[in-house]
């Protein structure tokens, strides 16, 4: 594990950005987002303002961002201004 991904991960979610506690699994979700048009992450809740070993991405790289009711307005508010639609399952 890199220093960086040692920083990134007591950031939080927002700051680390989508990341994974598996390097292959970093890996290869780098590729599929490289190649997409478009790349939607579902989060749950719980997950939210955590960040693993890996880094996958930056939040703000993705399009979207589906999570679901039990998510802080803090979080929403954070993604919208990093530019990521964010959708609120069960709205």
């Amino acid at each position: 594990q890199s220093d960086n991904n040692r920083t990134l991960a007591k950031e939080g979610y927002v700051k680390a950005g989508l990341s994974t506690g598996d390097l292959e699994e970093a890996h290869v979700k780098k590729a599929l987002s490289r190649h997409a048009a478009d790349t939607i992450v579902l989060a749950s809740s719980e997950k939210i303002e955590v960040a693993s070993s890996y880094v996958v991405m930056p939040l703000s790289d993705a399009s979207g961002v589906v999570v679901d009711r039990g998510t802080s307005a803090a979080f929403i508010q954070k993604a919208g201004k990093a530019g990521v639609e964010v959708f609120v399952a069960g709205r």
